[in-house]
């Protein structure tokens, strides 16, 4: 295994980045959920083409008597609220899962074809599927859905620095985000990067922004990966390709059930990415050469450049 750990995690106490050092990972919370939603496959408390109606009974009718789990899982479903006025300033107080639901089922009515809804037949990501995922497996478990992942993902594996982010509790444990300011002059190294909040949502929502290490990630990877969260058989239902997201000569990627799926020059791996203003993260899996990639960053977008350049020391040589 290879380590690296590099910057600074609070620039004005010119604090270093260490091996325990916790981040946001914004959308690569992603697959806790999604592993969560297996698990609970795979005990038979849900279904994944069973309308989500049959467990979500407020869920409008023309909805929820169409959209599957499968559907939330492979962004398919046709729910996109973000750019709805109102909403994302509601969402972003919402302190709990339920409150989360709630405030979707609000601006439900406010897509432009709610009256003749229909799911989507291509991929169209949206946090809002995710939103849907947390309500569901709290009702399928009866647990609150962050006890949930504490007891079936975190604590089985050992992954004691991840967690949600509370943000009317202390966060000083926390690596500071930090963002370019174009605006500003001079150079990267002379305060060229503006700090930035840690999240816009109070709590974090099943679709992003818990915190968690480098280490952490690893061990979630390796668990997923060496079927300790699941069986074989839902690993790999779970990580297969599902629905087309993009594809060019040299690179192809699809998305799975809470995974992408991504294949360059022959080579597979599958995993997820998360970027929000300060923040970016990538965690992905390549079995045939067995290689773990593990990037987080308290600074945007740079988690996805240093995974490209391991990538291509995985895939050319």
């Amino acid at each position: 295994m290879h380590e690296y750990y590099g910057g600074q995690e609070n620039k004005e106490q010119n604090k270093p980045i260490t091996s325990n050092s916790e981040m946001v990972i914004a959308s690569t919370t992603k697959m806790f959920t999604a592993i969560a939603i297996a698990q609970l496959v795979e005990q038979e408390k849900l279904d994944l083409h069973t309308p989500i109606s049959n467990y979500l009974p407020n869920t409008p009718e023309q909805i929820g008597s169409s959209v599957t789990i499968e559907n939330l899982l492979t962004h398919t479903s046709g729910i996109e609220l973000d750019d709805i006025e109102g909403f994302m300033e509601e969402i972003e107080k919402d302190t709990s899962v339920s409150e989360f639901y709630r405030t979707n089922l609000k601006y439900l009515p406010k897509l432009p074809n709610f009256e003749e809804f229909r799911t989507n037949e291509e991929f169209n990501y949206s946090n809002e599927n995710f939103d849907f995922l947390g309500k569901l497996i709290e009702v399928a478990s009866g647990k609150n859905y962050y006890e949930y992942l504490q007891d079936h993902i975190f604590s089985p594996l050992g992954m004691k620095k991840t967690s949600p982010i509370d943000l009317k509790q202390n966060q000083s444990d926390l690596a500071i985000p930090y963002q370019i300011n174009r605006q500003r002059e001079g150079k990267l190294d002379e305060g060229f990067r503006d700090a930035m909040p840690y999240s816009n949502l109070v709590m974090s929502r099943p679709a992003g922004s818990f915190k968690s290490t480098a280490k952490d990630m690893y061990k979630f990877m390796y668990g997923v990966n060496k079927e300790k969260l699941t069986t074989n058989l839902i690993k790999r239902k779970f990580t297969s390709k599902k629905v087309p997201n993009l594809d060019i000569p040299i690179y192809k990627s699809w998305y799975g059930y809470g995974f992408y799926i991504n294949e360059r020059n022959g080579n597979l791996n599958f995993g997820h990415a998360g970027g929000i203003p300060g923040v970016s993260s990538r965690c992905e899996y390549y079995p045939e050469q067995d290689i773990y990639i593990i990037v987080i960053s308290n600074y945007n977008g740079s988690a996805n450049m240093v995974a490209n350049h391991l990538s291509n020391l995985v895939e050319f040589f």
